[in-house]
């Protein structure tokens, strides 16, 4: 019985605009001695920096375990800092290979990146989020995770396909079959659905904030959105669905209730049924108000404007409004300019002094999140 071949390239009507490449993607090692490749990152030991280049092919594997292998001993971890593959790959290429290629990247905890201005296609899609870290010092939720795409870089995702021959429905499953064991590890089941709908000639893209968020990408190389108590909000909505795929319910659809003076709709920012959705001024007179907001602010004629904790720390309360599934209440909000990140506050310190709350070692997200989901990456990526 013939060995079926099949790739994560892009066919065109009656024949794939990327046959099987002839020769194979270019990799190259180099030794990173000035720390952190990745922003944010704060460690000091030498990286290992791995680029791929090109289509996909049988062999690949091989070329690139070569190139980590020198460093992936026990020695050799107590004094390196992160394993990273860099990505550019627009021709996507054999999936076997792409199969093996993740494997090394789950064995030896190797991050992955894709920069600006390149591409990453099918394939290379799915080695891109295979990508882990065991340095990173982020959330320890979400520290097995770790894929990096610079604003403006391009992620294409779709189902794989027949190099050539008709094949049969067995063929078929047993592909899908093997990808979704394979994929099952750091893809969930809705976003696997949503790629294997998509034929050779479509494109499920990571080209939004909010596909950026759905897929748990850690964006880099964006300008910074102006610090305000709307972006806060926007954060705080982008972060809940980065979390576990649903928005904090702020008003779905956006309307005042009883306690508000006021609603401040976010431009842009939509709830998955693309409500509009914003935040709730509150009189500081309201029972919420007095009941959860700490003396330090109690005193002021606006309840939810940006104060700031010291030179580097600011922080807002914004409400939630009652709805038909929760009831109201108030959320705190603390963004560090220094570290261009910001934390939602747990429950006990919305009813405690701020002073007392220290930013270090929290559940942070990056400035990123501030803008809407319908922003494209392209259109915020640094200049």
């Amino acid at each position: 019985m013939e060995v079926m071949k099949w790739l994560f390239g892009l066919a065109g009507a009656s024949h794939l605009l990327f046959l099987s490449p002839v020769s194979a993607a270019e990799v190259n090692a180099e030794i990173n001695h000035s720390p952190p490749y990745i922003e944010g990152d704060t460690y000091s030991n030498p990286e290992v920096i791995v680029t791929l280049t090109g289509p996909i092919v049988e062999g690949d594997s091989a070329r690139v375990g070569n190139e980590f292998s020198p460093y992936l001993t026990s020695r050799a971890t107590g004094q390196r800092g992160k394993l990273i593959l860099v990505l550019n790959s627009k021709e996507g290429g054999d999936y076997a290979e792409a199969q093996k290629i993740i494997q090394l990247i789950r064995e030896y905890n190797i991050a992955t990146y894709v920069r600006r201005n390149d591409e990453c296609v099918s394939a290379c899609a799915f080695i891109f989020l295979a990508g882990l870290d065991d340095f990173w010092e982020g959330d320890e939720q979400l520290a097995d995770r770790r894929y990096v795409l610079e604003a403006g870089g391009r992620i294409c995702l779709h189902a794989p396909h027949r190099e050539h021959g008709p094949g049969t429905m067995r063929d078929g499953v047993d592909a899908v079959s093997q990808m979704i064991d394979v994929m099952n590890s750091f893809l969930g089941p809705t976003l696997m659905t949503e790629i294997l709908a998509k034929g050779p000639q479509q494109c499920l893209k990571i080209e939004t904030v909010g596909d950026a968020a759905r897929f748990h990408v850690f964006i880099t190389k964006y300008r910074l959105p102006p610090l305000s108590v709307e972006a806060l909000v926007v954060g705080s909505m982008n972060a809940r669905w980065f979390e576990d795929g649903s928005f904090y319910d702020i008003a779905m659809p956006l309307k005042a209730s009883y306690e508000c003076d006021d609603t401040v709709e976010i431009a842009g920012a939509v709830d998955p049924n693309n409500e509009k959705v914003g935040y709730c001024t509150i009189n500081r007179d309201s029972q919420i108000f007095k009941d959860v907001v700490p003396e330090t602010v109690a005193g002021n004629a606006k309840a939810f404007t940006l104060y700031k904790l010291n030179d580097d720390i600011s922080y807002t309360y914004f409400y939630f409004p009652r709805t038909d599934t929760s009831a109201e209440r108030t959320a705190l909000l603390f963004h560090s300019a220094e570290r261009k990140t910001f934390a939602l506050a747990p429950p006990r310190v919305q009813r405690a002094m701020v002073d007392d709350w220290a930013f270090e070692q929290r559940r942070l997200r990056r400035d990123w999140f501030f803008y809407p989901p319908s922003t494209t990456l392209e259109s915020i990526a640094a200049k």
